[in-house]
């Protein structure tokens, strides 16, 4: 919360009064709602540049590296590092916010890298386990179906050659598969407006084609095209693009908390890193675990018969609509792999997993004849836990001396809260699911920025805090 939040309880307990005036508020007592005879209200007291101390015993509510007390709600200028989805989707929230932005691109056009892929899926793993990590990928789903929707509308962006959000269909490929789908459906976790189960009959009446498997219907769900939502993004007079620009140095002035890019005359009351690998390049964020997974995607020229399918299909690999004459099948994984160059063996693996999965489809994509095969080598930006890296980058050589003690075990120690860089933040780390991830991610971001509620809640906002490092790495030194 920041300086002037207002609260109002029903209560009036003793227990609630104390806490509420321990964590800043000033609270009075007054007349109660309705039958309640009593209530309290008030408000949080200005809020000082020192670093409080939190309580000695540590809740998930009070985690001092894991505290931001640099909120900003005037909106000024921001400079945004990347034009993919991440540093789009944060540029389009911050303009609707009223902010001046400017977005750094080192290609020569935007979303070049992993947003280039000519077509994505907007899709999560449905989990009934309810951990922060699902929370944050279920929760990012459900909005990115809401706002695409939404804004493709206003944008008067109409279904059908970028977009379409009809359902993606979750195949039940195998036992294993079949096996977690029924431990979703029995849970009653999930609506039916949300996923519907399908036999393979109705999979392949839905389809008006033939397939072997029934399916998981998720309904919100589809396919579109990254470059056109990157672009759509950022049209908004708020928003200036400059391509082929390099983000090298970052300058601090210490008399407003702003900061210059390069030799640039202008100066940024914040800074955002969304430029994926490159975000680790700077000695303030070399301690990100980012980390690079070669994909290779396989473009499959359309048949007659294979311009129904309208869905995107997800199974161990993925299938979309035919788009420009192609299909785009994928994706290869490979951890660590570098290599920019299409590999035939990888078109052939992308290709035998949809024979395997779905032979009446690859026979109607003549997939048994030999012909040569194109397609795109992407490099996903992934982090160890596979969650992205979102909010305020700590100071790290502050943060390791502020909380060294950790280290030695001594968590029972009152610690000030995190010590940030003021105005820098990062939302990057996105991986395979960036269509899905980044938009929620920008909110989140937004919501730091601006100071405005989260989106969230506090458990997912941890999960995937940039300090998360540093207090994992502090800590495995105990002992």
């Amino acid at each position: 919360s920041h300086a002037g939040t207002t609260f109002a309880t029903f209560t009036s307990a003793g227990l609630v009064k104390r806490g509420l005036r321990a964590a800043g508020f000033q609270v009075e007592k007054c007349a109660g709602y309705g039958r309640k005879r009593d209530m309290l209200r008030g408000q949080l007291s200005a809020v000082g540049t020192d670093r409080p101390a939190a309580p000695a015993e540590f809740s998930p509510a009070q985690l001092p590296w894991f505290q931001y007390r640099h909120a900003r709600q005037t909106p000024g200028k921001v400079a945004i590092i990347g034009a993919g989805l991440a540093g789009c989707a944060t540029a389009f929230k911050l303009a609707q916010r009223g902010w001046q932005v400017t977005v750094f691109e080192a290609e020569n056009r935007i979303a070049q890298q992993a947003s280039g892929n000519p077509t994505g899926i907007t899709y999560t793993r449905l989990s009934v386990h309810d951990s922060p990590q699902n929370r944050y990928y279920q929760f990012a789903y459900l909005y990115a179906c809401r706002f695409l929707r939404a804004f493709f509308a206003a944008r008067q962006i109409p279904p059908g050659t970028d977009w379409n959000l009809n359902g993606v269909l979750q195949l039940a490929w195998d036992d294993n598969e079949k096996a977690e789908q029924e431990l979703l459906l029995q849970s009653g976790v999930w609506p039916t407006d949300v996923v519907e189960a399908l036999t393979a009959e109705q999979v392949s009446q839905h389809l008006n084609l033939p397939c072997p498997h029934p399916a998981l219907l998720m309904k919100n769900g589809g396919w579109l095209n990254p470059a056109m939502l990157c672009a759509a993004l950022l049209q908004d007079a708020s928003i200036t693009v400059r391509t082929g620009f390099h983000v090298e140095t970052f300058t601090p002035d210490t008399r407003d908390n702003r900061w210059q890019i390069n030799d640039e005359s202008t100066s940024f009351d914040a800074v955002v890193l969304a430029n994926t690998f490159a975000s680790s390049q700077y000695a303030f964020t070399q301690h990100l675990p980012l980390r690079w997974v070669r994909g290779q995607i396989s473009y499959i020229p359309a048949t007659p018969a294979s311009q129904q399918l309208q869905h995107a299909i997800n199974y161990d690999g993925y299938l979309n609509p035919a788009r420009d004459g192609f299909h785009c099948v994928g994706a290869t994984f490979n951890p660590k792999d570098r290599d920019p160059q299409e590999r035939d063996q990888d078109h052939q693996k992308n290709l035998q997993q949809l024979r395997d999965t779905w032979p009446q489809m690859a026979a109607l994509l003549n997939l048994n004849e030999q012909q040569p095969v194109h397609g795109r080598v992407g490099f996903r930006c992934q982090t160890p836990d596979y969650l992205p890296v979102i909010g305020p980058l700590p100071h790290p050589e502050q943060f390791q001396q502020d909380y060294a003690d950790i280290g030695k075990g001594f968590l029972k120690r009152s610690f000030g809260a995190c010590p940030n860089l003021p105005g820098f933040f990062i939302n990057t780390g996105h991986g395979s699911k960036g269509i899905t991830s980044s938009l929620l991610a920008a909110e989140i971001l937004a919501g730091y920025i601006t100071g405005e509620p989260q989106a969230v809640d506090r458990a997912v906002l941890q999960a995937v805090h940039p300090a998360r490092f540093l207090i994992r790495s502090l800590k495995r030194r105990q002992g």
